[in-house]
């Protein structure tokens, strides 16, 4: 049978801690006093409401952003259109690999790729028969499901584009679901994240460029492109660098060429979601270098976002997307493959 009250008796007698080392002594004020010699107390114990730790940080969240105010083009400099070519040297051995894109669940079967004007394509017929979305609103759509699920999104816009109708629509939808908007500097942006709210970035969702422009084309100004510079050096410092996840492509390598212009306008992604079709850029840029690069961790998904398959029928340069991706699953995580 089992004696607990010798098995305990047999505890308090190898014990040797004293009563003020333990953990119900560390709210004594004679185990404080021996820390603080100088000051003085006549109780004995601290009260509850003293032994709570001050808040460290403020939140607020409600005073950021506002759905009645946007942001026009700021009136900066023109062009530099002297942009060096800064592109990374790249060893022979990686550009004698064979790079490709293999669903992770089997390995067996390449996933065909698509160029930036074939998706062009895919979205133009889905847009005229189905519907739309681009990188932006796409984002804020993002922004506005993850705000459903109780989680707070801010979202930053360096300048905005009243005629894109799509991009403002979603813009309205995802404020009026709770969603927060900064425009200003990146600074203040920087400023609000750390010191404004008490919790910390978990995710960075990079919608900077989509997968058929460049940045310098998008931030052509001067204020506007130097906004992005600092933007991309906060996000890929080691803090916030394993939570970026793009859209498409990392923003700063080319979607079809997988070639970087200015290494300083791209960012380091985690995570990296193919839209519908993964892009044809992103082999090419491992094989030049830009991916995966000192053994980078990166991730790949493909993401079902409702274009119908119909549309890859309806032109001889698409029938080969023209497969069930996802049968029940809404996403396929991608592996690289080499050969």
């Amino acid at each position: 049978m089992f004696d607990k009250k010798s098995v305990f008796a047999d505890f308090h007698k190898n014990d040797n801690v004293s009563l003020q080392n333990r953990l119900v002594g560390h709210n004594k004020l004679d185990n404080i006093q021996q820390q603080n010699p100088k000051k003085k107390e006549k109780k004995d114990k601290y009260e509850n409401d003293e032994m709570v730790l001050d808040v460290n940080k403020t939140d607020n969240w409600d005073l950021i952003g506002n759905l009645n105010k946007r942001m026009g083009v700021s009136n900066g400099s023109s062009r530099n259109n002297s942009s060096a070519n800064l592109l990374k040297d790249v060893s022979s051995g990686s550009l004698k690999k064979t790079y490709k894109l293999v669903n992770s669940a089997d390995h067996k079967s390449a996933i065909p790729l698509a160029s930036p004007v074939q998706l062009v394509e895919v979205e133009r017929l889905a847009h005229d028969t189905y519907g739309s979305g681009r990188c932006g609103s796409r984002a804020f759509a993002t922004g506005r499901h993850l705000t459903n699920h109780g989680i707070r999104v801010l979202a930053y816009v360096i300048n905005n584009d009243d005629s894109d109708k799509e991009l403002t629509k979603q813009w309205d939808l995802f404020e009026n679901v709770g969603g927060k908007v900064i425009t200003s500097d990146v600074s203040t942006l920087i400023n609000i994240l750390t010191h404004e709210l008490d919790t910390p970035v978990e995710l960075i969702i990079d919608a900077l460029q989509g997968y058929d422009d460049h940045l310098e084309d998008i931030f052509y100004q001067d204020q506007d492109l130097q906004s992005v510079k600092d933007l991309i050096v906060w996000c890929n410092e080691p803090k916030q660098k394993n939570k970026i996840m793009s859209l498409d492509i990392p923003s700063g390598i080319d979607g079809g060429s997988g070639t970087v212009l200015d290494q300083c306008l791209v960012l380091h992604s985690r995570w990296i979601i193919s839209m519908g079709l993964p892009i044809i850029g992103l082999i090419h840029a491992y094989k030049n270098g830009h991916l995966g690069v000192d053994d980078e961790e990166v991730d790949h998904f493909l993401v079902d976002i409702g274009i119908p398959n119909k549309v890859y029928s309806t032109k001889g340069n698409l029938r080969k997307f023209d497969k069930f991706w996802f049968s029940a699953e809404f996403s396929v995580k991608l592996d690289i493959l080499t050969e």
